[in-house]
């Protein structure tokens, strides 16, 4: 299959896709026939790549390959579309990195630590003194590495992106009342807002030194002060002149690429085919944690950022940014605990592929992206989509397996890795359906009720952080899972902010509270809309009363989320 039909596909809506299940194998035969030829040429790689962007129903992509230590770009190209008219992505499409924000943030920092400017080591409280954490010990001396490799010991609580509406409302006022999931420095939980810290901290550090004032405030934002930073710093002296986080510029660029609506499949565990676009705006993170996820760029500035990678700190045009030193202490592995299998730098999970040390990282708003580098072998991918689905990891696997590139890296044995990690992520998605069923089949007969008289769950619970909930009765009627007669309860948070709400519940209509309607699951334990995935509720009561609620929006059990405790106000 040519490029070319990448370019008049709109919106996923390939009928070839969609047929019985003897056409997909058939499909599925023909891509793996294609990943079997004798490729010797980089843009064979790139059509096998658009089979597979067409089984995953991926409506456009990135994908920029460079080796050779930064000297030679392998590809810098563009496949399917950008937007509802069908506009082809091409080189200059502007996508959003999301988390891979991170990096660049961390790589300002640590020049700026160099130029003398601050000090990644000493506390945080020394620049911010407003700032509390929930423990004295975190509070005396958390410092930037320990915001920029998530080792603070808060839970991600990604929540507070949609809620507040500066950094000051969050950090120096109600950071305190945040719950720890493990101890300082002795485990790890993903956390946009402390990277977030780290950037906006650095941002205020370096005007104040521009500016020859002790404790500078512009009456620019807290993102404007960042992003200039970021600008003067990183994007100008690399000359990635398309990148930015400004999101006034990006809403006028021509060339950007639209969000596309997605939902998966959980029959086969693949998205479907995108149902509408929207406005790339919603994709971008709100402007006050913009250092942890706000960057919008392109294959061709992604080509100059790969190089600077690969060149280990040095521009294209052989100007070294960061000393070695400097440089490298992004990709120690200043966080041990991130995973079983990784550790974590500042910005880069650390670890091993096929033998070989990589630096890898994902981003995710409403796009998706992924990069992966061989710094031994002076060997680096990166991959953009514009919907959320994660086929950039199968798809930077299959980059570096293949034939074309697997003799700079893995000699003439391997084989290409793309089914393999996508059996991982279809076997994740499965498991939602699957998982919500075993959580109900494994309750006891009967399942045990409510210790409370039911009325008793009414009433406000209040947490520093997050807010006021109210919970009363409903009168909804919910098409979801329930194992006993007792009736849901409807939520509403009123300092919740819409978004997030509309977008894990599918709520619809123009509020600014969150609603919601929960169910109950076993004992004193209710489940957002019936589902173990979306989070739970488990209220602790006292004899006839209810004294407060936990509350945890990740999954049953999650290591990321040891849940908020509300206390009963009224």
């Amino acid at each position: 299959m040519s490029r070319s039909h990448s370019q008049n596909m709109l919106c996923g809506k390939n009928n070839g896709f969609r047929l019985s299940l003897i056409h997909i194998l058939v499909s599925i035969c023909v891509i793996f026939s294609a990943v079997g030829s004798d490729a010797t040429d980089p843009r064979t790689v790139l059509d096998e790549l658009e089979l597979y962007r067409q089984r995953w129903n991926i409506p456009g992509a990135a994908v920029v390959v460079v080796s050779e230590f930064g000297n030679k770009v392998l590809l810098a190209n563009g496949l399917g579309i950008r937007n509802a008219k069908g506009d082809p992505v091409i080189s200059t499409t502007t996508f959003h990195i999301g988390s891979n924000s991170k990096a660049m943030n961390a790589f300002v920092i640590s020049r700026l630590a160099e130029k003398k400017i601050l000090n990644m080591t000493r506390p945080i409280v020394d620049y911010r003194p407003a700032l509390r954490f929930n423990d004295s010990t975190t509070t005396q001396n958390v410092n930037l590495v320990d915001l920029l490799s998530h080792r603070t010991g808060l839970p991600r609580g990604d929540l507070a992106i949609q809620m507040f509406n500066n950094s000051a409302d969050l950090f120096d006022n109600r950071i305190r009342y945040w719950e720890p999931l493990y101890k300082f420095r002795n485990g790890s939980a993903y956390q946009n807002h402390m990277h977030a810290l780290g950037g906006l901290v650095a941002s205020d550090v370096y005007h104040c030194h521009r500016s020859n004032i002790p404790n500078f405030r512009s009456r620019t934002s807290d993102f404007q002060r960042w992003y200039k930073m970021m600008k003067a710093e990183f994007f100008d002296p690399l000359k990635m002149s398309r990148t930015t986080a400004d999101l006034s510029r990006w809403m006028v660029d021509d060339s950007r690429s639209d969000s596309a609506m997605m939902t998966i499949d959980y029959t086969t565990g693949l998205p479907k085919p995108a149902f509408g676009w929207y406005d790339p705006m919603a994709a971008i993170v709100y402007s006050w944690v913009a250092p942890a996820g706000s960057i919008s760029t392109n294959a061709e500035d992604l080509v100059k950022y790969l190089k600077f990678l690969l060149k280990k700190g040095v521009s294209e045009d052989g100007r070294p940014l960061l000393s070695q030193e400097a440089f490298n202490n992004s990709f120690y592995p200043h966080n041990p605990y991130y995973s079983t299998t990784s550790a974590y730098g500042l910005g880069w999970n650390i670890e091993k592929y096929r033998g070989k040390i990589s630096y890898s990282h994902r981003g995710s708003t409403t796009m998706s992206s992924v990069v992966r580098l061989f710094p031994d072998d002076g060997f680096g991918v990166f991959v953009v989509t514009n919907n959320a689905a994660d086929w950039g990891t199968p798809a930077t696997n299959h980059i570096v397996d293949r034939d074309t590139f697997r003799r700079m890296l893995f000699g003439d044995n391997s084989t290409t890795r793309f089914a393999v990690a996508e059996q991982t992520i279809v076997a994740t998605e499965k498991a939602h359906v699957s998982g919500i069923a075993k959580a109900y089949a494994g309750l006891p007969v009967p399942v045990p009720l409510p210790t409370v008289n039911y009325t008793a769950f009414y009433g406000i619970y209040n947490h520093g952080l997050w807010g006021d909930m109210v919970i009363s009765a409903t009168n909804a009627t919910v098409p979801i899972p329930s194992a006993t007669p007792i009736k849901p309860l409807d939520l509403e948070f009123t300092k919740f902010a819409y978004k997030y709400f509309a977008k894990l519940f599918g709520l619809s209509g123009p509020t600014l509270t969150g609603e919601a309607v929960i169910t109950h699951f076993s004992g004193n334990t209710f489940l957002l809309l019936g589902d173990p995935f979306a989070g739970s509720f488990t209220f602790v009561t006292d004899g006839s009363n209810v004294r407060g609620v936990r509350v945890s929006v990740e999954k049953m059990g999650s290591d990321h989320d040891s849940g908020s405790w509300f206390a009963k106000t009224a």
